[in-house]
């Protein structure tokens, strides 16, 4: 549930007077912290801080082992080929008199997606439909967030259902390539910022969370998600944190071109084993954990996007490590 919703504005000036140009400055300084993810198109074609380039991807790669990439009208286009490894399953089809389905034998695809990992730590996604892979044997999209001229580094990631059982039959496959169309990209150039204006704390079963300082994307369909994890603050052991489920905010509203406050009160996430909200107190107790923190994103989806892409998200933050009381 969303409890609060208010738009701050900063604004400022100076007449001369010492007092209001330090108000000013302070002003300033918080603006150069807002973390605005509206999509944006720019001319510049410099390639920022490159994972293409610290992965050696200093020339395009445009074809992998299931996957091949060009520049298409409106962004860049992805045709991704189904793996053969028998974990994938068998896709029949069946056609009847209200249309067609798809019936899938012995596994199944768990979740396919692409990352622009252009620069470090800030990838946006967009998850795709995975079954319509399987069904048509390939699936081809366009990716539309981009700016012409840049050289983009993406990584697509294909799964299994299966995917605990078959860790081996996972694909990572990067590629790289300088975009030539597209809406333009998200900058995600103050998300390190963003812990501070990322509040959380826990009571009773229930946690209180605010979020400011930030511009959600300026399109339809935005709904704001929240990962719950619970830890013992040690973050240099792997699997040390356990990942307690997702909150999903109501869809926004309307579309905003000022940093915003939000605010949420939450007492059960969805969990993907059981499909359904759970209690977040039980599920913490049960981790056996004594301390949490959040990440957050949003997701979204791009008007007249591939029919493929099921949604985009913004590349993640965290909270702060916190006690559970």
């Amino acid at each position: 549930m969303v409890l609060g919703l208010a738009l701050l504005g900063f604004t400022g000036c100076s007449n001369g007077d010492s007092d209001n140009d330090a108000e000013s400055n302070s002003l300033n300084s918080k603006a150069d912290e807002i973390l605005d993810l509206r999509i944006k198109k720019s001319s510049n074609s410099a390639a920022g801080d490159s994972r293409a380039m610290e992965y050696g991807f200093d020339s395009e790669v445009t074809e992998t082992e299931h996957v091949k990439v060009r520049n298409v009208k409106g962004g860049i286009e992805f045709t991704i080929k189904m793996p053969d490894d028998d974990c994938y399953g068998h896709w029949e089809k069946h056609e009847y008199e209200g249309g067609v389905y798809y019936d899938v034998k012995d596994g199944g695809i768990g979740y396919v997606a692409i990352y622009d990992d252009t620069d470090w730590n800030k990838a946006t996604c967009a998850e795709l439909e995975g079954w319509k892979m399987a069904a048509d044997e390939e699936l081809k999209v366009v990716y539309p967030l981009c700016n012409p001229g840049k050289k983009y580094s993406f990584r697509v990631q294909i799964e299994p259902k299966e995917v605990d059982k078959y860790k081996d039959k996972k694909y990572y496959e990067r590629l790289t390539i300088v975009a030539e169309d597209g809406i333009g990209e998200i900058d995600y150039n103050n998300i390190n910022k963003m812990n501070k204006y990322f509040k959380t704390s826990y009571k009773d079963g229930k946690l209180d969370v605010s979020l400011t300082n930030i511009i959600p994307p300026d399109i339809n369909d935005v709904t704001p998600c929240i990962d719950v994890f619970a830890g013992n603050g040690d973050n240099d052991t792997l699997n040390a944190n356990t990942w307690i489920g997702v909150y999903f905010g109501e869809p926004l509203t309307q579309i905003y071109n000022e940093p915003a406050e939000f605010s949420w009160n939450i007492d059960k996430v969805e969990t993907y084993d059981s499909n359904k909200s759970s209690l977040i107190e039980n599920l913490i107790s049960e981790s056996g954990k004594d301390q949490y923190y959040l990440e957050f994103y949003y997701k979204f989806n791009v008007p007249d996007s591939s029919e493929g892409i099921k949604d985009f998200r913004t590349a993640h933050f965290e909270s702060n490590m916190d006690k559970i009381e």
